[in-house]
Parts: structure tokens; sequence; C-alpha cells
């Protein structure tokens, strides 16, 4: 039985085809935070996120926008 993950992950894909390893994309990390208009945590963002390139091929996806950055 495929995961959910995967079973999103073959929908998201339908819709950006320049991207064919969307699909097999069994795994999410999802990272979100409050409002910080003080920049108090920007840097511990930043520092999540170059982690999270470290894992190899990533895709950032928006689910508010519908896009892939």
């Amino acid at each position: 039985m495929k995961s959910y993950v995967l079973l999103e992950s073959q929908d998201i894909a339908q819709s950006f085809p320049q991207y064919p390893k969307i699909k097999k994309c069994d795994r999410r990390l999802e990272v979100s935070s409050d409002d910080d208009s003080r920049m108090e945590y920007f840097n511990d963002y930043v520092f999540i996120l170059e982690l999270i390139e470290q894992l190899g091929i990533v895709f950032l996806y928006e689910p508010q926008t519908g896009r892939i950055c």
C-alpha cells in the first residue's frame, strides 16, 4: 500500500512535469513559523534550511501558492 505522502507527491507531480522525481517522493519535511517581524529567529530558520539542503534533492513546495521554488 502506498503512503499518503507518496500519493500526494504523485498528485503534485502531475502539475510539474519538469520535475519527474517528485512523483517518487515518499518523505516530507514541513517547516513553518509564526510571524517574526523583529527577525529574532531568522538565522535559526536559515540554519534549518541549510541542513535540509544537505539531504540531497529537495523540492520546496508552497501549498498556499501551488508553486515549487
